[in-house]
């Protein structure tokens, strides 16, 4: 279960979200760009995970997963994402590592990094969908009768009102 008050910011002590704290802060270093960019890394992880990397039942079980475990492979959350799981993972790793000189320095290069993953993976999962019977082939979209064209015209005159029931 997830702590409550692990993603609430706390003043005093500290100040900031714990769960994307990085490790230097929750020990009370000055925060830099690396900082950001290790929550930068929080918030992609569970954005693919669909949860947090570390998960704790208290505030001090979180605060000792962030600073001395590694979080669960993607691959272990999301088997579905097959080897992408693992190029994503080796994408992000880096924006978690526990020593701010592991971090990139720069976040722009990171970016550029993402978006070049991003492109390889669309264009993997293309020539996927190419072969016949591909399990990742997409259906076409479904008609909704929100967007389905009206089969006959409106009535004219004033709209009814609904009766009483």
């Amino acid at each position: 279960s997830r702590a409550p008050d692990a993603q609430a910011t706390r003043s005093g002590l500290m100040l900031g979200s714990p769960a994307y704290m990085a490790p230097e802060l929750l020990a009370g270093a000055a925060p830099d760009a690396r900082s950001d960019l290790y929550a930068l890394g929080v918030l992609v992880y569970e954005l693919i995970a669909g949860r947090p990397p570390f998960v704790a039942a208290s505030l001090g079980a979180l605060l000792r997963a962030v600073a001395s475990q590694a979080p669960p492979a993607l691959a272990a959350l999301r088997p579905e994402l097959g080897a992408a799981a693992d190029k994503i993972d080796a994408l992000v790793a880096p924006l978690l590592a526990k020593q701010r000189d592991e971090r990139p320095s720069d976040g722009q290069a990171w970016a550029a990094q993402a978006h070049a993953l991003g492109r390889q993976l669309e264009q993997e999962r293309a020539q996927e969908g190419r072969h016949a019977g591909s399990p990742r082939q997409c259906a076409p979209p479904r008609q909704t009768p929100r967007n389905q064209p009206p089969t006959h015209p409106p009535e004219p005159g004033p709209p009814r009102q609904r009766e009483a029931q």
